[in-house]
């Protein structure tokens, strides 16, 4: 199990709650299990959310729209 603390913190969007938020901390436990990701959601809410689960958020400037 690998875990990484993101510095700085990535913007993303969860489908499942259909909130923007920013991921934390990262969670590799191997190659058969998928990324899980702590996300801090903008209502104030902590989930662990799986990597299939969570977007980038827009960024103009980076040309991902």
């Amino acid at each position: 199990m690998n875990m990484l603390q993101l510095n700085p913190t990535l913007p993303v969007y969860s489908i499942d709650h259909k909130m923007k938020g920013y991921a934390y901390i990262m969670i590799d436990y191997s190659q058969e299990h998928s990324t899980i990701f702590l996300v801090g959601l903008d209502n104030g809410e902590l989930w662990w959310i799986d990597q299939s689960k969570i977007r980038l958020q827009a960024n103009i400037t980076l040309n991902r729209i």
